[in-house]
């Protein structure tokens, strides 16, 4: 009761102040709003941010300001209009000549008419109006969706009733909205609210969105009038009426039809109409967590998967090793299959950006910050990109921390049973996945999401015919991440002499990073061969790819280079020592053969003439 005495009260004192001095008040109440950290705050720059990609960010904040400032006049309205009078309330709405022919021609027509109404600041208006209502003795009514307070709700419907509306709930009223309007009466219903799950699957500013099926549903078997009104506002408290209008056997989806319409209003504005309830989730759709890869609905009108927009912003977070982030991309595929609406951005080490780029994973390339001590402010500058799912490929409270702060709504992270706590979502790895490869693991963490689509292990360049004289093998002799993981020096070193001598008519390109550059240059020294050419610290990434497509084989330690030639349908010979290659093992359908220690043995006691052996036998598969 007392909240019910307070709104009514409110109400009551608010209708008492001048127009300009409410005017007044809603701008400084959207400022303090706006400068308060929110959700409904942050979703309003998402949707605008989303809608008009290239919008400048002073162009998407005014527009923000302007729609919080009317969202606040939307509110006024409401709790006013039951104390204004009837020239004030028919003062709310102003008609052009062709606005009043339509309004004459749908009263003289005396026949049901459906009046789709847009969550426009002034909506309330046209039930208001007391010039808006049909003749005839017939009745306006309006489908309403019930306020989650009952008292503000039951309040809220009273002062309709008073205007001599009928109100149906859209949870229990549907029935008897659909007998009003089959009795020749007019119904209005605000069509542009998020349906969920029940709605129909379609596109709206080409994003995934549900569309309420309510129009067609009331309009079935119906020969009615179709009207969308939009109470385009003028001033404060002021709007003017525009009308759209078709035939319901013209258009077989008319919720589809009324979006159309609006999303046109919405394009063609200079500002993007901010008078539109930008800040309600008109696109949170298919943000189930655990169903996240399965676009679901009752009814699916998206075109073909080629055709659907990529506007749903994924941003995957990439490991931070060479070999990691190459066996991470047949996941990064499958993602992509998996939602045909999402544009994927990979956040990456800086190095890794060209071969990504080059490979052409992903929509979009991102760079980490600088390390130092602004480096976690990088990240707040990202967070005007608004990404909708963001996909956590480490395992480590820093990238948690990029990622809060980057501020998806849904942050989504795997691990073997260590609480995340600043992720919204945690698929836990069991312990028995303990000794499994460091690519199912991925998987089972992307199916707990629900990935069903199937992970492609295909190279990802095309091997084409060697035509290269002479023809040359790679070498990698270094791991820059573990020492432990490589082969002696004067292993190397007998492999290459025997090589060398056994294969008169290749070259050997000795490659690896800066930290190889020692190692690599003992061995060249101690060979000292005109076909032997060391790269070491020399090559970028790209250059490194490029020289591993043109080359018969790798032969490698457990290393990055073994991934990235494996990737490639590069045939690898890679000698392990302490590491497992059921775990971190090459994954991809090309030559390779894994060489390791006999138990209990230490990597030093693998000969170089088994790995002769083993890479005479590849190169003869290969020919």
């Amino acid at each position: 009761m007392l909240t019910k005495i307070a709104i009514i009260g409110a109400g009551f004192l608010l209708s008492k102040l001048p127009y300009k001095v409410l005017e007044v008040v809603t701008h400084v109440l959207a400022r303090i709003y706006l400068a308060i950290p929110q959700k409904r705050k942050q979703l309003l720059f998402s949707n605008l941010t989303h809608a008009f990609p290239d919008w400048a960010s002073h162009k998407i904040r005014k527009t923000a300001i302007q729609s919080t400032v009317q969202l606040i006049e939307m509110g006024f309205f409401s709790l006013i209009y039951p104390h204004l009078s009837s020239a004030q309330r028919r003062s709310t709405l102003i008609y052009s000549n062709k606005a009043e022919h339509e309004l004459t021609r749908l009263k003289n027509e005396n026949k049901p008419t459906l009046i789709l109404l847009p969550h426009i600041t002034l909506f309330e208006s046209v039930a208001t109006s007391p010039v808006f209502r049909p003749s005839f003795g017939k009745k306006l009514g309006a489908v309403y969706r019930p306020n989650s307070n009952p008292i503000i709700d039951n309040w809220i419907n009273k002062a309709r009733t008073d205007l001599g509306l009928s109100v149906f709930s859209r949870k229990k009223g549907l029935i008897q909205a659909r007998k009003h309007l089959r009795e020749g009466n007019w119904l209005i219903l605000l069509f542009d609210q998020n349906a969920g799950l029940g709605g129909d699957l379609s596109l709206f500013m080409d994003r995934l969105c549900s569309i309420s099926p309510l129009p067609d549903i009331v309009l079935k078997g119906l020969d009615a009038n179709i009207v969308l009104v939009t109470p385009l506002r003028k001033s404060f408290f002021c709007a003017e009426l525009k009308f759209s209008s078709i035939h319901n056997s013209e258009y077989e989806n008319v919720s589809k039809w009324a979006h159309n319409k609006l999303e046109n209003i919405l394009n063609i504005h200079e500002e993007g109409l901010p008078e539109w309830l930008w800040s309600h989730g008109k696109w949170k759709t298919q943000d189930n967590a655990q169903q996240i890869f399965n676009l679901f609905s009752k009814r699916n009108s998206l075109p073909i998967t080629s055709e659907i927009p990529r506007k749903t912003k994924f941003w995957i977070r990439m490991p931070n090793w060479l070999g990691d982030v190459v066996l991470a991309l047949p996941l990064i595929k499958a993602i992509e299959r998996g939602r045909p609406d999402a544009e994927i951005t990979l956040l990456c080490q800086p190095h890794f950006k060209p071969l990504l780029e080059f490979l052409n994973i992903g929509h979009r390339v991102f760079t980490l910050p600088s390390k130092g001590f602004k480096y976690f402010f990088g990240f707040i500058k990202m967070r005007k990109d608004f990404p909708d799912v963001y996909f956590l490929f480490t395992n480590s409270l820093r990238s948690d921390i990029e990622a809060r702060i980057i501020g998806s709504p849904l942050r989504l992270g795997g691990s073997m049973g260590k609480k995340r706590k600043l992720l919204s979502h945690q698929a836990i790895i069991l312990n028995e996945f303990e000794n499994m490869h460091q690519v199912e693991l991925w998987t089972n963490f992307l199916k707990y999401f629900g990935l069903k689509e199937k992970v492609d292990f295909t190279p990802l360049v095309k091997m084409n015919a060697i035509t290269l004289s002479p023809k040359f093998i790679c070498v990698a002799p270094g791991s820059s991440n573990s020492p432990e993981k490589r082969w002696p020096i004067n292993n190397w070193v007998q492999l290459l002499k025997s090589l060398l001598s056994g294969l008169p008519d290749y070259e050997f390109q000795l490659i690896g990073t800066s930290k190889d550059s020692g190692i690599c240059q003992s061995i060249f020294s101690a060979l000292q061969s005109d076909r032997l050419v060391d790269h070491s610290g020399g090559t970028t990434l790209v250059q490194l790819t490029d020289l591993l497509v043109k080359s018969l084989a790798l032969v490698c330690n457990d290393s990055g280079a073994m991934h990235l030639a494996n990737s490639l349908g590069v045939p690898v010979v890679g000698v392990f020592g302490p590491t497992n290659p059921a775990i971190t093992g090459p994954i991809y359908e090309s030559l390779r053969v894994i060489i390791q220690p006999k138990e209990g043995d230490l990597i030093q006691g693998i000969q170089p003439s088994t790995v002769v052996s083993e890479l005479h036998s590849i190169l003869r598969q290969d020919t």
